[in-house]
């Protein structure tokens, strides 16, 4: 599996007053920052369809892993570069996985879904599930993706 698209992990453990740590490679801004740029707080058809076809491929890798992420919002879609020595970059960088949850054991056999006992996620682009507090699965990712897709 490709997980190029994804950011490298540098380091992780915990420091000297027990906190844990994780360092992630550098990346660019975020969605939320870009669409903040733009003057009319939108992007074009075609960059939505550009975002939409590689946040897609992104999900299908972490799915493929046996994981949801259960947050997509656009702080957690990041530009960057494979190459640091790039200055612009048109890579999609999906991050934050601090929700993320499997779906599947090592086995690939689907563990069985609990029902959450609060909400998880970003309110702005949860699917009806996460508000009535139903088991997530890939299909929640997928609603989220096109809630920020119309958003954009």
């Amino acid at each position: 599996m490709n997980l190029r698209k994804f950011p490298k992990l540098i380091a992780s453990g915990e420091d000297l007053k027990g906190f844990d740590f994780v360092v992630l490679d550098r990346l660019g801004n975020t969605m939320k920052d870009m669409i903040r740029r733009t003057k009319a707080k939108k992007f074009r058809i075609k960059t939505v369809i550009q975002i939409a076809i590689q946040v897609l491929d992104r999900l299908e890798d972490l799915h493929n892993l046996g994981y949801v992420h259960l947050d997509l919002k656009l702080d957690n879609l990041m530009t960057g570069s494979e190459n640091v020595m790039m200055k612009k970059s048109s890579h999609i960088f999906l991050i934050d996985f601090g929700i993320s949850k499997r779906f599947e054991d090592v086995k690939g056999n689907h563990i069985r879904m609990y029902k959450t006992s609060s909400f998880a996620g970003n309110a702005l682009f949860a699917s009806k599930n996460a508000w009535k507090q139903k088991p997530l699965t890939r299909r929640d990712d997928l609603i989220s993706l096109f809630y920020i897709l119309v958003f954009l």
